[in-house]
């Protein structure tokens, strides 16, 4: 029994090692110019994201700074509870003034108990703006990135600003050098917008992924958020090779407050709207996949007298590249098919019934949560078309082209983590 578990092991291990290999080679297939791609910036890349990985989850130093912060989340989490349980009662997490009887319902609401975490970390956030700490820290690893991954100044201000902003935020850093990127950095920095997320969703996946990984939960989701830049790297640069020198820029500041209560009033009330714009999109994509699923259902029953949904259907057309993922075959349509309904509608579309219910593997979800963990869905193709648009109207045509293909790009980069990460795990 034991030879057959390490052949097993063995096997997810090949996997991994395949898949790594199969998704490097389809974004070279979909070079714009092969013979311009600098295999030295791949290997510097590839170099550095292993070496990030092996860091976060080998080295135990890193692992017990990610565990810290992980009380650090409960902590915040308690402290957010405390606020919503004055301004909601028990909908906010406040004693309940009945019982629930065994097995009905849930006292845990997702709009009043999860979601203000969002407001709470965008008003700390332009706290930490205006008390120069953000800016302190994007400022040092961009000179760290730029040497590193020989990248020019301005696109390595956005790369070290993505580890604390979303797409549509981390561009405003450089918005006087926006228009003089090259197309090969204007790229990068989708891409890198469509692998990644945001600080303000950092705590939320947590939570979302809590019940199945536990502590661990928080490692996967940092470790995560930094991995996927140099992979968004190498896909953009495998994709749209560079073939101009590179912009040089600095951070500039994209907001300017008279004190502290100005920065924590326009954090505040950026953070209740985008609570109320995610609780939207998470009401609007579930009902729509219950729609199609009881639409699906009705006419395969009609036909084949079997009920068939979204999720099965994508869960086939995805599952080669979730096996190249490293995720065991029995797995494979199940994980397929969330990791689809991510890619169709958004991220917490597919967390939310991934953290109520789900028969996958500890490590399947582990490996999972580096593509589920980021932006990269259908929608932020109009997001980064009109966001971006907005800063530099005369490359807005450029942006329409380039947006499909940095959602590529944004996806192979979280399935090129997720390959590697099934070699540690």
């Amino acid at each position: 029994m034991e030879i057959k578990q390490k052949d097993f092991m063995r096997l997810e291990f090949i996997q991994g090692l395949i898949g790594s290999g199969v998704f490097l080679l389809l974004a070279l297939a979909l070079s714009e110019d092969k013979k311009s791609v600098s295999w030295g910036k791949i290997s510097r890349l590839m170099l550095s994201h292993v070496l990030l990985l092996w860091c976060f989850l080998k080295f135990p130093l890193c692992q017990r700074g990610l565990l810290f912060l992980g009380k650090g989340v409960q902590v915040l989490r308690e402290s957010v509870l405390k606020g919503t349980g004055f301004v909601f009662g028990y909908l906010g997490g406040d004693t309940a003034p009945f019982v629930l009887a065994e097995g009905k319902g849930s006292l845990f609401i997702f709009m009043f108990q999860a979601l203000p975490m969002i407001v709470v970390l965008s008003a700390l956030s332009m706290l930490f703006f205006h008390w120069r700490i953000l800016p302190f820290f994007v400022t040092h690893l961009s000179k760290v990135t730029q040497r590193l991954w020989n990248i020019g100044g301005a696109l390595g201000t956005v790369m070290a600003a993505k580890l604390f902003l979303g797409q549509t935020d981390a561009p405003f850093l450089i918005r006087p050098y926006l228009n003089s990127l090259t197309r090969n950095e204007l790229f990068s920095m989708m891409t890198a917008g469509m692998a990644t997320a945001s600080s303000t969703l950092f705590v939320l996946f947590t939570l979302l992924l809590e019940k199945s990984l536990g502590s661990q939960a928080i490692v996967h989701v940092l470790t995560s958020a930094v991995i996927n830049i140099p992979s968004a790297l190498i896909m953009s640069e495998l994709m749209m090779p560079e073939r101009a020198s590179k912009t040089e820029g600095t951070y500039v500041a994209p907001h300017t407050f008279i004190n502290s209560m100005e920065a924590l009033t326009k954090g505040t009330l950026d953070g209740w709207k985008i609570m109320g714009i995610v609780a939207a999109m998470v009401l609007v994509s579930l009902s729509l996949v219950a729609l199609v699923n009881a639409a699906l259902s009705s006419l395969c029953v009609c036909l084949t007298g079997c009920a068939f949904s979204i999720e099965q259907g994508l869960g086939l057309f995805f599952w080669p590249w979730i096996w190249c993922m490293g995720i065991p075959k029995e797995e494979v349509f199940t994980a397929g098919g969330i990791l689809a309904t991510k890619t169709l509608l958004n991220e917490l579309a597919a967390l939310i019934p991934l953290a109520k219910a789900c028969t996958l593997s500890k490590r399947s979800i582990s490996i999972l949560s580096y593509s589920l963990c980021s932006f990269g869905n259908l929608s932020s193709i109009a997001i980064q078309v009109g966001a971006l648009g907005g800063l530099i109207p005369e490359r807005k045509s450029e942006l329409a082209r380039l947006a499909p293909r940095a959602l590529v790009a944004g996806t192979l980069a979280g399935w090129f983590s997720g390959a590697i990460v099934s070699l540690f795990i």
